[in-house]
């Protein structure tokens, strides 16, 4: 397997950041497109599982610790936790302050935040768990997921995994059809339907990656700028005059995987490679940064600009990626490959 195999899924990765940023500019600019962006979190959930398996299987199955798996996570997700935490963390405690929010509860929310964990005071029906931070929700189950799969990865043959998804999709359905996909894991009420909205696109994504290894794939002969337009397209369109539902479980079931399984199969060259390479180099930076970037210019940028919502979407997707290239040249590069020379003594 080359690494260029990887860069095809990188590229898709960068649309689906892309596609994200744009679902949550529009709902502060009044757009009307990107309504099914929130999608590109399960297509993130689905790469998720090829990923982890293509970089660690071999490991996990000659002895690979659990602990030193969690720290290899650790390392490569935390510092742009960090960064996209704290200017959250700074917008959060101004907005506090001025609701007169006790100082301490702030506190709390925060350091929760900081941990990577749900906070689930003061309670109710509907409460946000990640109020600082919107995206960690996300975050904290790929962290839960992974560190599930290296723990029990010995017991996870395929055919265990391929029950274990039968009952995975049942339980998405249900929760998908009771709640609505979009929330589910991000509020109290739906915090546990989180485990099949995640677990079923992650162990989709193992499958996927031990029929690749295996050689068992079969053939699917889709260029890359085709697949990165055809999931910008799935993500962009409003599907409610087909059925919300329908296609959410469609993509998550059907769509999604193929998108993978086409995409692990492409040899990229040339411009392609460079593309691909760059945009899944600032995918999960962007990811990670992108809401309480958007919320700042919210707050400053669109309120004096006089440009049209798209201009200043646009223009405010061109600013996170640079803010987030500078991230990730001068901070998190250098911060993953110091703490990996520190962890390797």
């Amino acid at each position: 397997m080359k690494t260029n195999h990887i860069a095809s899924l990188d590229g898709l990765r960068g649309v689906a950041a892309i596609m994200i940023v744009l679902f949550h500019g529009r709902v502060w600019l009044s757009a009307l497109l990107f309504q099914s962006g929130y999608l590109a979190v399960d297509f993130f959930f689905c790469l998720s599982g090829f990923v982890i398996s293509y970089a660690y299987d071999a490991r996990l199955a000659q002895g690979m610790t659990a602990w030193t798996f969690f720290r290899a996570r650790l390392i490569r997700l935390y510092p742009m936790i960090a960064i996209g935490t704290t200017v959250a963390a700074l917008m959060f405690a101004y907005q506090n302050h001025l609701a007169h929010v006790p100082t301490a509860q702030t506190l709390y929310t925060t350091l929760l935040s900081f941990a990577v964990l749900p906070n689930f005071f003061p309670g109710g029906p509907h409460t946000e768990l990640f109020s600082v931070n919107q995206p960690l929700w996300s975050l904290f189950f790929e962290i839960a997921i992974n560190m599930t799969y290296a723990i029990l990865f010995r017991f996870l043959t395929t055919r265990v995994i391929v029950v274990l998804e039968f009952g995975l999709l049942l339980w998405l359905y249900l929760a998908a059809d009771q709640y609505g996909l979009g929330i589910l894991g991000r509020y109290s009420d739906t915090f546990i339907a989180g485990i099949p909205r995640t677990g079923f696109s992650f162990f989709a994504g193992v499958l996927i990656f031990r029929a690749f290894a295996a050689g068992k794939l079969p053939k699917l002969s889709v260029s890359m700028p085709v697949l990165a337009t055809a999931l910008a397209l799935l993500l962009t369109i409003n599907w409610a005059f087909i059925g919300t539902l329908r296609v959410e479980i469609f993509s998550i079931v059907i769509v999604f995987p193929l998108f993978v399984m086409a995409a692990c199969q492409q040899s990229l060259s040339g411009w392609q490679l460079k593309w691909a390479t760059a945009l899944g180099a600032l995918s999960y930076p962007i990811y990670a940064t992108h809401e309480p970037v958007l919320m700042l210019l919210q707050h400053v940028f669109w309120r004096i600009s006089t440009a049209s919502w798209a201009v200043n979407l646009v223009s405010s997707l061109l600013l996170i990626a640079l803010m987030n290239w500078i991230f990730l040249r001068f901070y998190d590069k250098p911060l993953r490959g110091y703490l990996a020379s520190v962890a390797a003594r």
